[in-house]
């Protein structure tokens, strides 16, 4: 196996003997499953200059590529780089692996955080020459300050090639231009990590190659912080698209984040009806009960059979998962009992098995928030001044109200306010309420 960085720097040699500079670059094509080496980047200094490559040649023209010296072959065409360009970029899809790999930022797979490459581990096949791994941790260092003796003390974690995920500059531009899919097969958790760590620049471009669905399920496990800085800067029918996607609660502490002309912008490319729910819900003090509450409920008219809202859920669950319940309404849908999954499950309507309360909108979300520790429920309906239903909050909606810092791309120390938890203890506030 070689190492990329013991080779740069070492003397390109023409067929004649004769000194045409040093290894400063390597060309890989990320569209290659093979990973091969197609240029080779020749320059005056490895060091400061390490990213000025003066003239390429193809590998093809290398006749041996060793760690003391470079030799061409006599057919070896020099091609000029134009002055005052740093390197020359054939396309998207190429990379140069001293400056857009080595030393930028990856995401590690165990644990999902960024790490910088120390190291490029290359191998000859044939009359190739091949990327097969990256390394990082103490170890490259090390060797690349000269101390191999502490170096293979040191720790040292290679990443296979094709399990890199980019997320510097134009790496992480030639990845979604070639193999988008490799960052689509990540978990939302694990996306929305990555987000929270690189630059929004980069975040924003993550989240559109993605697509509106994927992107809005990773913004439904962030920080609304972090999701309104990037659904600002996202074009606006693409930032829609998601909104459009999102949950209706995950949607609004979203858009509570953008001025209200922004606001405006992205509901207007929305559809009539989710339009007018957004703006329902966006009327509610995000301190209250309606702010906190979900309008994706599902209900149920007093007189309907059970055996028939078993059967209609079956059918469509979706609302069901989001509320984890079913509201029994009158015909002026006022709540006159509620079914909780226990209930649907053992197909019962005993009020035991579905504890419930009923709040109206204009409630504070520390009320709630007791109501919920205080009774043992599950669910709480949530009303309007006349007492019809507008919404429902469950447990995963209180929990989530307190735990909101935690999520990727929480700013530390930011808009913190002080709230009394049940106990007299302090608590941060939640990102809804900055």
């Amino acid at each position: 196996m070689l190492a990329l960085t013991e080779h740069l720097g070492q003397k390109v040699l023409d067929a004649a003997g004769h000194k045409r500079g040093r290894v400063v670059e390597l060309l890989v094509d990320m569209s290659d499953p093979s990973a091969r080496i197609l240029r080779v980047g020749v320059g005056n200094r490895s060091i400061q200059g390490r990213h000025t490559v003066a003239t390429w040649i193809d590998w093809t023209d290398i006749a041996s590529f060793e760690s003391t010296s470079v030799q061409c072959r006599p057919e070896a065409r020099f091609v000029e780089v134009e002055k005052g360009t740093r390197v020359l970029d054939p396309a998207d899809n190429f990379l140069w692996l001293n400056r857009d790999v080595l030393d930028t930022q990856i995401i590690n797979p165990e644990g999902g955080h960024i790490v910088r490459v120390g190291e490029i581990a290359l191998v000859r096949v044939g009359e190739d020459l091949q990327v097969i791994a990256i390394e990082f941790g103490a170890g490259p260092v090390a060797r690349r300050l000269g101390l191999a003796w502490l170096g293979e003390r040191l720790e040292t974690t290679s990443i296979d090639w094709h399990d890199l995920h980019l997320v510097s500059g134009r790496g992480l531009t030639a990845q979604l231009a070639t193999n988008s899919d490799r960052y689509r097969s990540l978990s939302a958790a694990e996306l929305a990590k990555m987000v929270a760590q690189i630059s929004p620049g980069r975040g924003t471009q993550l989240l559109a190659a993605l697509g509106a669905h994927q992107a809005a399920e990773v913004l439904a496990v962030s920080h609304p912080d972090l999701n309104a800085g990037l659904v600002h800067d996202l074009p606006h029918h693409l930032a829609s698209e998601i909104i459009s996607e999102m949950h209706s609660d995950d949607a609004v502490a979203t858009l509570r984040r953008q001025h209200s002309g922004h606001i405006e912008a992205l509901l207007a490319n929305l559809a009539t009806d989710r339009a007018r729910e957004l703006r329902a819900l966006l009327a509610h003090p995000p301190t209250s009960a309606g702010g906190l509450m979900t309008i994706e409920i599902a209900v149920a008219n007093a007189e309907e059979p059970l055996a028939d809202i078993c059967e209609r859920l079956r059918m469509d669950p979706t609302k069901l998962h989001r509320f984890g319940g079913v509201v029994r309404v009158s015909d002026d849908r006022t709540p006159v009992g509620f079914l909780s999954l226990t209930a649907l499950v053992a197909q019962s309507e005993d009020p035991l098995l579905s504890p419930y309360e009923i709040v109206r909108a204009d409630t504070a979300v520390e009320d709630v928030i007791s109501l919920f520790a205080t009774h043992d429920i599950f669910a709480a309906v949530v009303v309007d001044e006349t007492g019809r239903c507008i919404g429902g909050i469950n447990i995963d909606d209180v929990l989530e109200e307190l735990v909101a810092e935690q999520r990727p791309g929480r700013r530390k120390f930011k808009d913190l306010v002080d709230r009394h938890s049940l106990g007299g203890r302090r608590a941060r506030a939640s990102a809804r309420h900055p």
